[in-house]
C-alpha cells in the first residue's frame, strides 16, 4: 500500500480497461499516508474505477475476508487465512538476484509470513525458470506449495513494447532528440541512510560533469536515500512522479543499475544495460 508501481498497476490497469472485467468491482488497498497520492494518481491514468480501501480498517479486513479474487506482490500481513473459495494470486516483485529466505545472511529468521502466503496461494507468477527454482529453493516450497505455477512473464514488462507511450511520453517532455539514461541503484541497507545519500550525491556531480547537453540522466532511488539529496544538477532529474516507474523506464535508451533486479526486466528491451555497483 506504499506504492502503485510494478505488477500491480498493470494487472490493475488491465482490470480497468478490458470489457472482459466490466462486471468486477476493483479495490485496491493503500497505507493512510498515501491515499491522496494514489487517488490523485489513479484519477491521471483514468483509472477512478478502483475503490481505494485503506489497510487496517474496519473495511480492508471485510474485504481481505470476502473478495473473490486476492491479487499480491509480496504478502499480506501475518495473521491473514485464505477463506474457503478465495482464490489467491502472488506475482512478487522481481528476479532475485540477491539473496532471499533461508539464503539470506540475516534475517532469515522472519521468512515464514512470505513463505505461508506462498504456500496459501493458488498461483504463482514467475517470470523466468532462474527464478522460479530460487524462490522453490529459498522459501522451502517443494511439497508444502500446492499452488500452479504461472510460467508467463511479468505484466509490467508489457510496456517495453509500446512504442505508442515511448513516443509520447519522450514528446511531452522534449526528450526527442536527447539519449535518455535511467539510473536505478539499489538501496544499501548495511551502511547509513547519510552515508549512502552522500555517496550517490558524489557520483551523480560527476556524471553530471560528464554528460553532454543532448544527454539527460533520470534517477529513481530509494525515498530513504533520495530525499537527502539535491537535484541542483544540470543534466540529471529525478523520475517524474506522473508516470509509473516502468512507463517512465520505458522510454530509456540505457539503464545503468548495480545488483537491482530491474535488469532482468530492462534486457527484453535490447537497450544497453551498464552494471555499476558503487
Amino acid at each position: 500500500g506504499a506504492n502503485i508501481n510494478g505488477n500491480i498497476f498493470y494487472i490493475a490497469k488491465e482490470l480497468v480497461f478490458n470489457d472482459k472485467y466490466k462486471d468486477y468491482k476493483l479495490y485496491m488497498s493503500v497505507t493512510k499516508g498515501k491515499y491522496e497520492t494514489f487517488k490523485s494518481f489513479l484519477d491521471l491514468k483514468q483509472m477512478n474505477k478502483i475503490n481505494l480501501v485503506i489497510i487496517g480498517t474496519k473495511e480492508y479486513y471485510k474485504l481481505l475476508a470476502s473478495c473473490k479474487f486476492l491479487i499480491n506482490d509480496t504478502s499480506f500481513l501475518p495473521f491473514f487465512i485464505k477463506k474457503e473459495g478465495q482464490i489467491y494470486l502472488n506475482v512478487w516483485h522481481g528476479t532475485p538476484l540477491k539473496h532471499l529466505g533461508k539464503s539470506m545472511n540475516v534475517g532469515y529468521h522472519a521468512i515464514g509470513n512470505v513463505q505461508r502466503n506462498f504456500v496459501q496461494s493458488d498461483y504463482l507468477l514467475y517470470p523466468n525458470d532462474y527464478m522460479k527454482n530460487h524462490m522453490i529453493e529459498d522459501y522451502m516450497l517443494e511439497n508444502i506449495a500446492k499452488a500452479k505455477v504461472l510460467m508467463l512473464g511479468y505484466p509490467r514488462n508489457t510496456i517495453f513494447f509500446d512504442k505508442d507511450n515511448k513516443n509520447k511520453i519522450r514528446e511531452e517532455l522534449e526528450l526527442t532528440n536527447k539519449q535518455v539514461i535511467c539510473y536505478m541503484p539499489t538501496y544499501r541497507d548495511n551502511m547509513t541512510r547519510k552515508k549512502d545519500a552522500d555517496n550517490v550525491s558524489k557520483i551523480l556531480k560527476r556524471i553530471d560533469s560528464k554528460l553532454t547537453d543532448d544527454q539527460v540522466m533520470y534517477v529513481n532511488l530509494h525515498p530513504f536515500v533520495g530525499n537527502r539529496i539535491k537535484y541542483n544538477f544540470k543534466h540529471i532529474f529525478k523520475f517524474p512522479s506522473e508516470y509509473e516507474t516502468y512507463e517512465f523506464l520505458a522510454i530509456s535508451d540505457i539503464l545503468v543499475t548495480d545488483y537491482s533486479s530491474v535488469f532482468y526486466d530492462y534486457a527484453v528491451s535490447k537497450n544497453k544495460i551498464i552494471l555499476f555497483n558503487y
